[in-house]
């Protein structure tokens, strides 16, 4: 599980237990949306009681990859 807030090119985002494919289609588009309207972001990101990914999930980055 994933929580994102954001204010301007800042982005503060906490992981929980497992990422999933659903927490990387959270992620990824505002990513590149912030990239894109600011050229460079702030991104604090944060692990608690973090387990890894969800079967599958892990690749879903390395294939939307440029």
């Amino acid at each position: 599980m994933v929580s994102v807030e954001e204010e301007q090119n800042i982005i503060f985002t906490i992981a929980e237990e497992e990422l999933t494919n659903e927490d990387y289609d959270q992620i990824l588009p505002l990513l590149r949306e912030k990239i894109n309207a600011y050229g460079m972001i702030r991104w604090y990101f944060e692990m608690r009681n973090f387990k890894g990914w969800t079967p599958g999930s892990i690749w879903k980055d390395r294939s939307e990859e440029h």
